[in-house]
C-alpha cells in the first residue's frame, strides 16, 4: 500500500508550510520522518523552536556524550545541553540549549508494533530532556525511531502530544500508525547523507554534465547499442 505523503525539501520550507497550518497553536499532530540531522529542526532557526511549539515529543537523538552528561547530573538537573559536541561531520551541527533532565533509563525495551514487535532492543544509556515545551529522547547507541516504546519507556503519552517528531528512514509508519493518519505525516528532507535530492551534495569527482544534476544533459549511446 502506498500512503499519500508530503515531502518538504529543507527545514526552512517545512517551517513555512507547518506554520501556515498553525503548527504551534492548533491540535495538528505532524509525524516527521527521515531526519539525517534533527538539529536543523531544533536550533533557533529550525521549524520546531522558531514556531515556539509546545507539547512536542522528539526522538531519538543519538548523542552518547550528551546522554552520559545527563546520567552524570541526574534526574531533575538543569544544565546547558550541548548537542553534537563530539561530531565532526558537516551534517552534524552543534547546538546548545537549556535543558532539564526529566527521566533516565538504560535504554532497553521490547518493541510492541511494526518491525520491532516483540523484539528486544537496546538504545544504551538514554535520557529524556525538556527543552521548554520540547521533550527529546537522547540515546547512546545509534538507531532510528520506529516503535512507540522508544517514547513510552520514558513515561511519555504519544496520544497526548501535539506534535511528534521522529528521526527515521521510514520504518516509523508501522510503529506509529495507531496514532497518525497518512494526512498527518510530513516527511522533511534535512541535510544529511540520505537526502534523495542529489543537488544537496558537493560532488568533487563526478564528471559533468550528468542527469539529473544537470537538466540539459544529453546522452549518446555507445556505437552498436
Amino acid at each position: 500500500m502506498i500512503w499519500p505523503w508530503k515531502k518538504t525539501n529543507g527545514a526552512a520550507a517545512a517551517g513555512a508550510e507547518l506554520r501556515d497550518r498553525n503548527f504551534a497553536q492548533d491540535a495538528l499532530t505532524a509525524l516527521i520522518g527521515a531526519l539525517p540531522d534533527p538539529v536543523m529542526l531544533l536550533d533557533d532557526h529550525g521549524v520546531v523552536k522558531s514556531a515556539n511549539a509546545k507539547g512536542v515529543i522528539f526522538g531519538v537523538f543519538n548523542d552518547a556524550a550528551l546522554a552520559a552528561k545527563a546520567h552524570e547530573l541526574g534526574e531533575g538537573a538543569e544544565f546547558t545541553a550541548s548537542f553534537n559536541s563530539k561530531e565532526t561531520h558537516e551534517f552534524s551541527l552543534p547546538f546548545d540549549c537549556e535543558a532539564k533532565v526529566i527521566k533516565l533509563t538504560d535504554g532497553k525495551y521490547v518493541g510492541r508494533r511494526g518491525v520491532l514487535r516483540n523484539v528486544a532492543a537496546d538504545m544504551g544509556p538514554s535520557a529524556l530532556l525538556d527543552l521548554g515545551g520540547i521533550q527529546i529522547v537522547v540515546i547512546t547507541h545509534r538507531c532510528q525511531c520506529m516503535d512507540p516504546r522508544q517514547f513510552e519507556s520514558f513515561g511519555l503519552d504519544i496520544a497526548q502530544a501535539r506534535v511528534v517528531v521522529v528521526k527515521s528512514r521510514g520504518h516509523f509508519r508501522g510503529g506509529f500508525d495507531e496514532f497518525f493518519k497518512p494526512e498527518q505525516i510530513y516527511e522533511v528532507d534535512c541535510p544529511g547523507l540520505t537526502s534523495p535530492v542529489l543537488a544537496n551534495f558537493t560532488w568533487s569527482k563526478l564528471p559533468r554534465p550528468v542527469y539529473p544534476l544537470d537538466e540539459e544533459t544529453t546522452w549518446t549511446p555507445p556505437h552498436g547499442v
